[in-house]
């Protein structure tokens, strides 16, 4: 699996600057975002060897993106394996990668499972999206579209626009948690929101095949299935809508906005199909 981007390398990268480390450590990471390999290289080297674990995996990123440095997935596997004992998060999930694709190392779904569940569960989202492919796939461990279900809420919950795309296909299909044809929209907007492209796709092939109607009356879009619950938008008479699914005397529905989803009461408003 071929995850990452330059752009996850930056932001993972920057993570570990913050006003707590030495200002080398951020000059280093000054440099990589300008284009300046060689000075952050030699900074993240020093640090590296001091045994710092953001530096071990910056080290790793460097050698397994060949940025400013000769490609070398045997090294970028060794610093990863010198971060990831320090229990550096990112660390474990980029050396599953590894292990994975058998990239510097012996290919191991086994190792990779293991690097991916320690990371998942220190709460990193790009560790719990990897961990619940495994799991979607059934690489290396049985196939269980529940634990990918769990592990990719996990991710979507943390705003990992991957994680909330595959998580509205489970809920589309019905793989791992009830099919759910609200809950499958919902998490392709969200997953627009943070830049997953491909839902909008999805979101409107779903759409094809769903009713469209039009409110007659006024009537108010709630957040849940019922009166109490938060009122996030409402209808006007005319306003046109897709019904996603019935539950009880509740209808979820999208609005033509196509990025609000929500329950109308059926009984509030006289609904006419378009």
């Amino acid at each position: 699996m071929n995850f990452i981007a330059s752009a996850l390398i930056a932001a993972t990268l920057a993570s570990g600057t913050s006003a707590s480390l030495p200002n080398n450590y951020s000059a280093a990471f000054a440099s990589y975002s300008e284009g300046d390999y060689e000075i952050a290289f030699q900074i993240w080297e020093r640090l590296a060897y001091r045994g710092r674990a953001d530096a071990q995996y910056a080290m790793g990123v460097m050698y397994e993106l060949g940025s400013g440095v000769e490609l070398d997935y045997q090294k970028a596997a060794n610093w990863y394996q010198k971060s990831a004992a320090q229990n550096f998060a990112m660390a474990k999930n980029n050396l599953g990668m590894l292990y994975e694709s058998g990239l510097g190392v012996t290919q191991s779904f086994d190792a990779a499972i293991h690097c991916y569940q320690a990371g998942a569960e220190q709460g990193l989202a790009s560790a719990q999206y990897n961990l619940a492919l495994m799991h979607y796939q059934g690489q290396g461990i049985k196939k269980d579209f529940v634990e990918a279900s769990n592990w990719m809420r996990l991710a979507a919950d943390q705003g990992f626009a991957s994680a909330q795309y595959n998580l509205g296909i489970m809920y589309q299909r019905g793989e791992g948690v009830a099919h759910d044809d609200a809950a499958a929209v919902k998490w392709y907007i969200e997953a627009l929101k943070w830049g997953a492209p491909r839902a909008e796709t999805s979101l409107r092939m779903l759409l094809q095949d769903k009713i469209r109607g039009v409110a007659t009356q006024s009537t108010q879009v709630r957040d849940q299935p019922n009166a109490s619950s938060a009122i996030v938008s409402s209808l006007r008479p005319g306003d046109s809508y897709y019904t996603l699914r019935e539950d009880g005397t509740w209808i979820a529905v999208l609005l033509n906005d196509q990025r609000t989803v929500g329950w109308i009461h059926r009984g509030a408003t006289t609904l006419g199909a378009m």
